[in-house]
């Protein structure tokens, strides 16, 4: 294992630069994922609500959410999987299909990262607790106890985000098939709880400003156009959003599957070859 090797900065620039070499593979990949998710969110907007919602359109909304909330979730590890085998498994010959293709690896991932979430919420509950009950106790006035909930929140927050970087390593691991229990990502993780820190966060501050950029060009655009609140204006405006979104994931998932592959292999050392099947 090589956790000395990893630089958290070389490692957002490698994914950007991955990314960018692998546009058009990785466009192809993420168009399913945003065109479903956008002309859901087109088809939300078009089912206006009636005045007065009685019970059975509060009821029906509901249905709705929960089933928006499956497709982010089961659309997200299509294509984080699918993204992961891009770069760990190069030489396999990865096909629309095959990327929305449910299968077990996707099964595996998306237990691992629900149990990676998990894990790292609960982890943060302690500092949240401590730092709260120390304010409460031993500081007087309302701005004090404020600042100290302020303060466990941001501890609870950074903890959570820590464990979850030194458990992340089970997520490529199971895209690629390999057997990773979270006790062994731990491990292969210590001493680099920052590290693993920066990497989860690091690629999305690039994205996320170019996002908010984008994102406030394209309303005053809509708006000048007078389609903010047309069903074409959702659709393009969901259409934009989510391609910068799945931008931003794939350049995650691939600072990921690099810290993956440095800890596991080395830095420099050649990609393993995709597993058969699956």
């Amino acid at each position: 294992m090589s956790v000395q090797s990893l630089n958290p900065f070389r490692t957002t620039l490698a994914a950007y630069r991955f990314v960018w070499a692998d546009r058009r593979t990785m466009i192809r990949t993420a168009a399913a994922p945003t065109v479903i998710l956008s002309l859901f969110a087109a088809l939300q907007f078009a089912v206006a609500p009636p005045a007065a919602p009685d019970a059975g359109f509060m009821i029906a909304v509901s249905a709705w959410v929960v089933i928006q909330i499956v497709l982010l979730v089961a659309l997200y590890a299509m294509f984080a999987v699918a993204w992961h085998r891009r770069y760990l498994a190069p030489d396999e010959a990865m096909t629309i299909g095959s990327s929305l293709r449910w299968d077990g690896r996707k099964t595996r991932f998306l237990i691992r990262l629900f149990g990676a979430a998990l894990l790292s919420a609960l982890a943060g509950v302690p500092p949240v607790i401590l730092v709260s009950l120390f304010g409460g106790l031993f500081l007087a006035g309302s701005d004090a106890v404020n600042a100290s909930v302020i303060a466990a929140t941001v501890l609870g927050v950074i903890t959570s985000l820590v464990v979850f970087g030194r458990l992340s390593l089970c997520l490529p691991a199971a895209a690629v098939g390999e057997k990773l229990r979270f006790a062994d990502s731990w491990a292969m993780t210590r001493g680099a709880g920052a590290k693993m820190f920066f990497i989860l966060i690091a690629p999305s501050i690039p994205i996320s400003l170019a996002g908010g950029l984008l994102d406030g060009l394209m309303s005053q655009a809509l708006i000048a156009g007078g389609l903010e609140t047309t069903l074409t204006g959702v659709l393009l405006y969901q259409l934009v959003s989510l391609i910068v979104a799945y931008i931003g994931i794939a350049v995650g998932v691939t600072a990921l599957s690099i810290a993956y592959h440095t800890i596991k292999h080395g830095a420099g050392s050649p990609l393993p070859s995709p597993e058969g099947g699956g």
